[in-house]
């Protein structure tokens, strides 16, 4: 009976988009937990889009996409915080959408100066986890550690600053630096999602996996579990499923963990009435 499940994994390249799957779905989920609370989708969409530039830069200069990638979605992150500081809300906004855009356009500049087929482009793109090699591994595995530990060491003080900016200042977290730091680990996680669902799918897994928990979780650390269970078993489903069928594994992904995310609002429907 477990012949299915277990088959897959006797092949490398399952053991690695196995390992990748799970380290994106924990790093993504548990800081979609903040993301969702702080009303900061736009950034991990933006943060994602803004990657494409780095990607484009790293192909076309000959080293590793996800560096590449690493190194726009930081630079997002360091110049939306710069702006919401020294502005608003809005004006954070507004550099994240222009940033967004920069990176889209010197995305494809690059393309259209490559002369041959990116396939590292596109898989980057579209998402390939099938495809992850051990230097991809072990740079998510490095992210996704630092993602998870933050996450861990500094729940209290993320806490603070999502319930109550002020009140954290006022009792004398240095709300400021928590601020820049979540979102600096909200660009670690999206790189760390790059490779498995790719620039047009990693905002799912930033944004459902938290909103879907919202739906059932009563205490903070509640909802932090449950979305980090929510998109382990629709990545590692969606794995499966595209072994034996023929899909793209990164859409499999996606629409498991919308289906969750409908789901769970029908439950808590469900469940008031």
């Amino acid at each position: 009976m477990l012949e299915p499940l277990l088959e897959p994994l006797s092949y490398d390249f399952m053991q690695r988009a196995l390992l990748a799957a799970v380290l994106m779905s924990v790093s993504c989920a548990a800081i979609s937990t903040f993301v969702v609370l702080r009303g900061l989708s736009f950034m991990g969409a933006g943060v994602a889009h803004a990657a494409l530039g780095g990607i484009g830069l790293a192909v076309f200069v000959g080293v590793s996409p996800l560096l590449g990638a690493l190194l726009f979605a930081l630079l997002l992150a360091f110049v939306a915080g710069y702006a919401g500081q020294k502005g608003s809300a809005k004006r954070m906004d507004v550099a994240i959408g222009v940033f967004f855009a920069f990176g889209m356009a010197l995305g494809v500049l690059f393309i259209s100066l490559l002369k041959e087929y990116a396939v590292q482009f596109w898989a980057l793109i579209f998402g390939d986890i099938l495809a992850v090699s051990d230097f991809d591994l072990t740079l998510m595995a490095a992210l996704a550690v630092v993602v998870i530990a933050a996450v861990t060491l500094f729940f209290r003080e993320f806490q603070a600053i999502t319930f109550d900016f002020e009140a954290a200042l006022a009792s004398g977290i240095n709300a400021t630096f928590y601020h820049y730091f979540m979102l600096t680990l909200i660009a670690l996680s999206v790189v760390v999602a790059l490779k498995c669902v790719g620039v047009l799918l990693v905002f799912a897994m930033l944004t459902a996996p938290a909103a879907a928990a919202y739906e059932l979780s009563k205490t903070l650390r509640g909802m932090l579990l449950l979305s980090i269970a929510f998109a382990l078993v629709s990545s590692i489903l969606g794995l499966l499923i595209s072994f034996y069928v023929p899909f793209a594994t990164s859409a499999l992904i996606v629409i498991i963990l919308s289906a969750i995310f409908f789901g769970s609002l029908a439950a808590a429907s469900l469940r008031k009435h």
